[in-house]
């Protein structure tokens, strides 16, 4: 009689084979000592990230250099010609390839110019942000966006398609890329991107508007968006929620980061005013904006009118008609 720890043993083996045997990244160029001179000759420029087994450093690295592998591999001229290729190698296995480049610890990273044969050696952090303004830099090629599958929307204009989805509700974060947090949102390691990959993707459409690229201003007039980073959520019902759409004090302006943005959405249902105020359509939030003058979902200090600018009356001297002229010079209608 075969135990019955038997069969979860085996299953669990085989679990293990299996992600052993699973093929790299298509991104991912590794080489040899066995063909040194045609892998490198086969660009102008060659990144080489060179490893070990058992590196704890190496195995930290992985993803950034799985990241920049996306960015910059299939980058070529109008020939057709590749201009970089990023390559990692096993400096053990390989003493060819590692005698060549003096490279007797992991990780270490070296970029080729096979024209000038000119060697550099990266000696900054090893995060993709400093790893991409380096290949900028040195090689004069910017990344290739895209080639990254990203499961977010980049939108510049009609953002009115991505409401009323049948099948998902929308989440639409509004930014500017020299907001804290939001620099360099395009990249894979950035938390919005991994929020678009994670379990939120069964059931939410991400999308995300820089508003400095944005073709016409309508969406923002329309539902009151004056203050970034900020994001209304979108049921396919028909229902959105605002979160700190509205312009506010900097001194209680929040910061949107992954944290903020994973409680927004596991907590939608809390009528918490300060996790953002539901609306059940645009009728009863163009009232509720336009036609009141208390705004605490948004602004949980100030509860009356849009941010003074200089010159300009009290809040308490305010037309409703002031305040939407005020709303749409701030925005730069």
């Amino acid at each position: 009689m075969i135990p019955r720890r038997i069969p979860a043993l085996l299953y669990f083996i085989s679990y293990i084979w299996l992600a052993l045997c699973e093929p790299a990244s298509k991104h991912i160029i590794e080489f040899d000592d066995n063909h040194i001179e045609q892998t490198l000759a086969g660009s102008d420029f060659s990144f080489i990230y060179f490893y070990s087994d058992g590196c704890a450093y190496c195995a930290q690295f992985e993803p950034e250099f799985e990241y920049l592998s996306i960015l910059y591999n299939n980058i070529t001229d109008d020939k057709s010609n590749s201009k970089v290729q990023i390559l990692k190698t096993n400096a053990i296995r390989n003493k060819k390839i590692s005698q060549l480049f003096s490279v007797n610890k992991y990780p270490t990273l070296k970029l080729l110019n096979f024209r000038t044969k000119e060697i550099v050696s990266y000696k900054d952090s090893r995060n993709l942000e400093n790893l991409v303004k380096f290949m900028t830099e040195k090689t004069q090629l910017l990344p290739n966006f895209d080639n990254v599958n990203s499961n977010i929307h980049f939108v510049q204009s009609d953002i009115e398609q991505f409401i009323g989805s049948p099948s998902k509700d929308t989440l639409i974060v509004f930014t500017v890329p020299h907001i804290q947090e939001w620099e360099d949102y395009e990249y894979p390691s950035h938390f919005y991107q991994e929020l678009a990959q994670s379990e939120f993707k069964e059931d939410i459409e991400f999308v995300l508007v820089d508003v400095n690229k944005l073709v016409d201003n309508d969406f923002l007039a329309k539902y009151a968006v004056s203050n970034f980073p900020s994001m209304i959520y979108f049921t396919k019902e028909g229902k959105f929620k605002t979160y700190h759409t509205l312009l506010q004090d900097a001194t209680t302006n929040n910061l949107l980061n992954k944290n903020l943005i994973s409680e927004f959405l596991e907590t939608l249902s809390d009528s918490s005013l300060s996790n953002g105020e539901w609306y059940d359509n645009y009728s009863d939030f163009s009232v509720k904006i336009f036609d009141e003058k208390t705004y605490s979902a948004n602004k949980p200090v100030r509860k009356f009118g849009f941010n003074n600018v200089q010159g300009s009356k009290s809040n308490s001297e305010l037309t409703i008609d002031d305040e939407y002229d005020l709303l749409v010079q701030n925005i730069g209608l």
